[in-house]
């Protein structure tokens, strides 16, 4: 009998203690994110994206350079952006910022050949994007979602992309030139 009892008892410690275990690792994760929400909306997001460079070459273009900036903020907004290539994405950008209109902030800057650009006037809620890319029509895509100072170079139709030092280690006065970026969606 009471062996009977230890077994019962020893069930029930089981089974209670699976449940203790599967409701502490549950409020663990729903911690884990309010904290991950929580330092996004103080500037402490998944990205530390603060400004944009954008620089060209004046060589063999007689054209501006098109240049997309994709904030994707869901996990399936994420997929498109991460998924599309360079082409796909200027086939396709109208479609995709009408079907994740609240899950996508898209910026379009015309860039003439030979000119230079820095956007610091990015999204209002850009440090909370899950993926960046940048998408250079005719030239290709770059990912920017670990950088925090970008600069793009498009030289002789190639693309780099190089990480700007911190503002403090720039002497002398900061320059501003936020320029015509548009807001496509």
């Amino acid at each position: 009998m009471n062996l009977l009892r230890l077994s019962f008892f020893l069930s029930v410690l089981g089974v209670s203690g699976c449940s203790a275990m599967s409701l502490t690792s549950g409020l663990v994760e729903r911690a884990r994110g309010i904290v991950d929400q929580s330092t996004a909306l103080v500037g402490l997001g998944p990205n530390k994206l603060t400004q944009i460079s954008l620089e060209s070459s004046s060589s063999g273009r007689s054209s501006a350079i098109v240049i997309e900036i994709a904030f994707a903020y869901s996990d399936a907004a994420g997929a498109v952006v991460v998924g599309a290539s360079e082409s796909l994405w200027f086939s396709e950008s109208k479609g995709y910022c009408a079907s994740y209109a609240s899950e996508l902030d898209v910026l379009r800057i015309e860039l003439p050949a030979g000119y230079s650009a820095s956007i610091l006037d990015l999204p209002e809620n850009s440090r909370t994007a899950t993926q960046i890319s940048a998408f250079i029509r005719g030239v290709g895509k770059a990912d920017l979602l670990l950088s925090s100072r970008a600069k793009l170079s498009i030289v002789d139709g190639a693309l780099s992309l190089e990480e700007l030092p911190s503002e403090g280690f720039i002497p002398g006065p900061k320059i501003n030139t936020n320029i015509g970026a548009i807001t496509k969606c």
